[in-house]
């Protein structure tokens, strides 16, 4: 049965009533009508979501195993590995240190050898003993940086190493961490293959949005329908103000396509 609306009394003391004071109320109703439905199936999404939830708890409880012992298989390979290079790191560190205190070493028994000798000889203040001292330091100096030179080769291909067995650790967890997630995935839908063939009117998330998408339609459907009502007890330029000044509100409750059909109605009546 079509809605009939009372016209507004023109009376200037009284409020001009407007779409969202006159037809609200009216959509309100419609809302109510059709919430009982919209919950029930509301609830059915719920319902899914719960199971949903507790399929993917079961399904990890089922990897668990599987990723526990896999991710520490990796960290145990590239640990061992990781233990072995600061080894390295270590002995490489402690040569180096080694070879630096034989060479002071060296350095302190020639610059010795030399004091001794000089006095012994008497030319300890002579040009024979500064060229020899200068060149004792000058062989040291030479030596040192040599040393130092090779350390740092070394520790920067250790220490590149290091880094590159880091980075291959990280790829080997994510690549585990696709693979993980690619057989959760498939424990998951074989669980829900299990639950759904255990229950035969079991609903799916397609034949539940389905349904909240067919019963939507219908609202704005019957709202559509109800908002011509209103418009009929107004003239048409009356009708064309409140499409005009309430569009995107009316667009957002009846949908696009009813609001343009609404429109088209008004535009092609006398």
């Amino acid at each position: 049965m079509a809605q009939k609306f009372e016209k507004t009394v023109s009376a200037s003391s009284l409020p001009k009533l407007t779409i969202n004071s006159e037809i609200q109320k009216e959509f309100n109703n419609i809302d109510k009508m059709y919430e009982s439905r919209i919950n029930e199936w509301l609830t059915k999404k719920n319902e899914l979501d719960t199971q949903a939830s507790n399929i993917k708890a079961q399904a990890e409880q089922n990897l668990n195993q599987y990723k526990t012992s896999n991710i520490e298989s990796i960290e145990a390979k590239y640990g061992e590995k990781q233990v072995k290079l600061d080894e390295k790191i270590a002995t490489a560190q402690k040569d180096y240190q080694d070879d630096v205190e034989d060479l002071d070493a060296e350095k302190l028994n020639a610059t010795n050898s030399l004091n001794y000798g000089s006095i012994e000889k008497g030319w300890r203040n002579s040009s024979i003993f500064d060229n020899t001292l200068n060149k004792i330091n000058s062989t040291y100096q030479s030596e040192l940086q040599d040393l130092q030179e090779e350390n740092n080769i070394k520790m920067s291909s250790l220490q590149f190493q290091k880094e590159l067995l880091e980075t291959q650790k990280e790829n080997a967890l994510e690549n585990f961490d696709i693979a993980y997630a690619k057989k959760l995935n498939d424990e998951i839908a074989s669980l829900t293959k299990e639950m759904e063939q255990s229950n035969s009117n079991a609903y799916t998330y397609e034949s539940i949005n389905n349904e909240l998408s067919n019963i939507n339609s219908q609202v704005q459907q019957h709202k559509a329908v109800t908002l011509i009502n209103y418009l009929a007890q107004k003239s048409k330029s009356e009708a064309a103000s409140i499409l005009s000044s309430g569009k995107q509100e009316l667009i957002d409750t009846i949908g696009t396509p009813w609001y343009n059909n609404v429109l088209t109605w008004n535009n092609t009546r006398k």
